[in-house]
């Protein structure tokens, strides 16, 4: 979906924002340092926690507001965008 520069003059480092549906659910195998939480919410309302401030995390702020104007747009694949729509 996007590509982005992490620390534009500092790092070469890029940060890439994909899209995946219609996956099955497997077990997790984080990184013994990673702390991760599930959360499930419609999209509208992420786009919301996003604009609010409530999701903090910069590329997926990026990604929820790339998928939302693109959805507006109606410029995604129709399985995803019947998803997103609800």
């Amino acid at each position: 979906m996007l590509r982005l520069d992490a620390s534009p003059g500092i790092s070469s480092e890029r940060v890439p924002g994909f899209v995946a549906w219609n996956l099955s659910r497997g077990a997790a195998h984080p990184d013994p340092q990673e702390s991760l939480r599930l959360r499930r919410l419609p999209f509208a309302e992420a786009v919301a926690e996003a604009l609010s401030g409530a999701i903090t995390d910069g590329p997926s702020v990026a990604l929820l507001f790339c998928l939302a104007e693109r959805a507006r747009r109606g410029d995604l694949p129709s399985g995803l965008l019947e998803l997103l729509r609800g």
